[in-house]
């Protein structure tokens, strides 16, 4: 009976430690993959490194305005600018753009520069961009990410879906 349980305990264990060690964190996920080229990459014609004056002045992404104030946020350090399409944040000490997202709506135009939609599947997204890519389960939100890291250009460009496999959210944002 002890022989029994020091058997369970010790097959238990190893079940555990098997199991924690398959657990990748996402930072984990985004180093273990190849490095993609994203140098040419945008939403609607935006990029990370953009002023939103050079925003303002692509005609179909005239209406930006300023986003919810989230200057109090200590993970905040920029402005975010919003409009039907599109949000936007930048860095505060030069107001450069360092992230893109798209607004989750399924008749949203705005596509990657490869012609990926809200709305494409997972499976579209691989056929574009290839396999060398990252998937996270955000379990806070039970969203699935895939992304994928130009580390040369400091870009990462993720997909979002919260149902299936269908992309709900794009984000191309600079990383420091």
């Amino acid at each position: 009976m002890l022989q029994h349980r020091s058997l369970l305990l010790m097959i238990s264990s190893i079940a555990l430690l098997y199991i924690l060690a398959s657990c990748q964190s996402r930072n984990e996920l985004i180093e273990s993959v190849s490095s993609s080229h994203l140098a040419e990459e945008h939403l609607h014609g935006v990029t990370p490194g953009m002023v939103i004056e050079e925003v303002q002045e692509i005609s179909s992404l005239a209406d930006f305005r300023p986003g919810p104030d989230v200057s109090e946020q200590p993970s905040s350090d920029g402005k975010v600018y919003i409009n039907e399409r599109l949000t936007l944040h930048t860095q505060a000490d030069d107001q450069r753009i360092k992230e893109v997202v798209t607004q989750a709506e399924r008749s949203n135009p705005v596509a990657s520069s490869e012609g990926i939609h809200i709305g494409d599947t997972f499976n579209d997204v691989r056929k574009v961009y290839g396999e060398s890519c990252f998937t996270y389960m955000h379990d806070e939100t039970n969203r699935r990410e895939i992304g994928y890291i130009d580390r040369e250009h400091k870009l990462q460009l993720s997909f979002f879906a919260t149902d299936g496999e269908l992309v709900d959210k794009i984000r191309l944002r600079k990383y420091s």
